[in-house]
Order: structure tokens, then sequence, then C-alpha cells
């Protein structure tokens, strides 16, 4: 329960308010008393003052009312997400370009290596960032968004690439610093002679999407960088049979912590941080390493959890040996052994309502 205003006597149902503004009370109890819905439970009432000072923090840009409480409604649609601005164009197969702002699920544009599909649309909002532009040109991107060049992947600002936690940039090994005299692959590539900043409106509109394939795109010709299960892995269905999870479709009827419930999304990137994960009981999975399984005890676990904290939000502990995991009759089985593969895996996840699912019969979060 939370305190309205901080008045003693008026009390309501506690409930999470999510990017979208959209109320959900599942999973309510996962509650600190500090406003955080990552963790819990909840041991005491906490104010919706609390809620929104957490909210602050994690947001980027200066919300209206600039006094706690905050309302929730000042923070939606002010994610820090590296973006492009309107009328950026992106390459579509066919040749043709099309404006950022009207691509749309299931497009296919060009990518570095490979013909992609948009498998998601992000819009956001620049907050209290600077736009960049190269050469003369228009400012028109955010300074955390990878550039493929002729040295690898670079950005303006390689160090807010990792504090977004961008899917492959895990650290300065990972991306570097774009400077002048770079060179920038696209439809032809571009040497960086000058990089200009400027201001904008902080509620300007912002624009990325996620691909399939090598997850790249062109953005104004520039070659730009837009977690999950290996084929093969079997998804427990509604009606107690399996289905590998490459062949999971929107519509299909899968059990989860909650029950049965309907796939939303699916989303199938290339990764190579793959690890392979054997039970006690034989049963192996491949998946990436910020993969989260549940813990008995522990709770979400994943091989590397200060990533999968920073990429989904989702608070977890270490994944070791040792561990105890529930399968879907709700025995208890061990991991045993943990393997790195190496070499590039096309992988594979899906969205629920409860965000859970059983893969290889073992309970795991969606990430997504």
């Amino acid at each position: 329960m939370v305190k309205w205003g901080g008045k003693e006597n008026t009390i309501i149902p506690k409930c999470v308010c999510p990017f979208s503004g959209l109320i959900k009370l599942a999973f309510i109890g996962k509650e600190n008393s500090n406003g955080s819905y990552s963790s819990g439970p909840l041991t005491s009432i906490t104010k919706l003052g609390a809620i929104t000072l957490t909210a602050l923090s994690e947001w980027d840009g200066v919300v209206p009312n600039s006094a706690a409480p905050y309302k929730m409604t000042e923070f939606y649609g002010t994610s820090k997400l590296c973006c492009f601005i309107a009328e950026t164009q992106v390459w579509m197969v066919d040749g043709t370009y099309k404006n950022i702002e009207d691509i749309v699920i299931g497009d296919l544009v060009k990518g570095n290596t490979s013909n992609n599909t948009v498998l998601e649309v992000i819009p956001t909002k620049l907050g209290s960032r600077l736009l960049y532009g190269f050469n003369g040109g228009d400012s028109f991107v955010s300074q955390e968004h990878p550039f493929m060049t002729t040295d690898g992947w670079k950005a303006i600002n390689p160090q807010a690439t990792i504090s977004e936690s961008i899917e492959g940039f895990d650290s300065l090994s990972d991306i570097g610093q774009l400077e002048l005299n770079d060179v920038i692959l696209g439809s032809s590539n571009v040497t960086i002679n000058s990089i200009v900043s400027s201001s904008a409106s902080s509620s300007l509109d912002l624009y990325n999407f996620n691909v399939d394939g090598d997850n790249t795109y062109y953005a104004d010709n520039y070659v730009v960088h837009n977690k999950c299960f290996v084929g093969d892995t079997l998804i427990t269905m509604w009606d107690e049979t399996y289905k590998p999870i490459e062949e999971i479709q929107v519509g299909d009827k899968v059990f989860t912590q909650l029950g049965n419930e309907e796939v939303l999304e699916i989303f199938s990137p290339v990764h190579d941080n793959i690890l392979e994960y054997t039970f006690s009981d034989g049963t192996k999975t491949k998946n990436t390493s910020d993969h989260p399984y549940y813990v008995v005890d522990k709770g979400w676990c994943s091989n590397v959890p200060e990533l999968t904290n920073e990429r989904y939000d989702i608070v977890t502990d270490e994944f070791v040996c040792g561990d105890i995991c529930m399968d879907d009759s709700d025995e208890q089985i061990e991991l045993v052994n943990i393997e790195k593969l190496v070499g590039e895996f096309q992988t594979y996840t899906f969205s629920v309502n409860s965000k859970t699912y059983y893969a290889n019969k073992i309970l795991v979060h969606s990430e997504i």
C-alpha cells in the first residue's frame, strides 16, 4: 500500500506506471519501500513521492514541475535512447528511402551485410541531450548512437553508449570515440572533417527501431547499429506439448509463470555471447549470457547480472553452479555446468504479459 501525498489516512492500492503510462497490477509484490519495482517484497508503506523521486533519477530531461513530489505522467516519453530526428532517411531493400518516422514493423531495410526486417519501432524524446551532425550538415543524431567505421563501431560519446546498455557494447573495447578523420561506412564512405552540436526542444521527437539479421541499418546513408535463446530450444505450450522457439508465432498460447498466455511479439537477433547450461536432470539450454533464470531462494539470476540489470531493468543475482531452478512440473533441478560457446548464433525470444516462459522446461524471463 502507498500513502497519497503523505497523508496518513489516505491509502490506495499500489500500482506500476510503466513507460507507456498504462497501469498493470501484475507482480505488485515486487516493490521496495523506496519506490523501486525491481525487487522486494514490500516491507513497509511506500509514499508516492518516493516512487517519483526514484523515477527522476532514472530518466533524462527536466521534468516540468521541477519540484517533488512529481507526477508520474511527467516522466512518460522521456526515456534516454539513442535515436535520430524526423526526416532522417532510411535506405529500404528496394533501393528507395523512407523517413525514419514513417518506418513500421515489417518494413524491409538494407543492413551492412544483410537485408533486415523491422521488429520494433522505438520513438522517444530528446530531453536534455544535444544533437550532433557531421561536415557542416544539420544535427540529426544523439551522442550515443553507434556508427560503423573502417576501424569498427564508434560513437560521439562511447561511454554514453555503454550507459545506454545497447546490445553488444559493454565496454570501451567494444566501441571507440568517433573523431576527426574517421571514415564512416555507408552507401558511400564519409570522412569526418567536423562534428557539430546543437540544442533543441526537450520535447523534440526522436526515432529508432530494432531489426533482425545483422542488427544494422542505413540512416542518412551511414551504417548504424540498432537476447535470447538459440534455435531448437523447446517452449512449453498451453496444451502441455512443446514447440521449437524458432517456430513460435504471434498469437501462440504458451505456458508461463502465471498460466497460459498469448505471444505478443517475436524477436530473433544474432548473438555471439552464448552459454550452454547443463542441469542435474540432463537438460541443456543455450542462450545469451545475460538471460535471466528463476532460482529458488534467489529470484531472477543471470551469468552477467550487471548487464541484465542495465539492459532490461531486471534486478538479478549471479547464476552459478549449484543454483536450483524450477521446471514446468514444479520440480527442482540444479545447474551443474556452464560452458561458453564460440561463434555467432541466431537467437530467439518473445514477449507475453507476464514476461516469463518455460525454455526446455525451465522457467526463464523473456527480457522484453
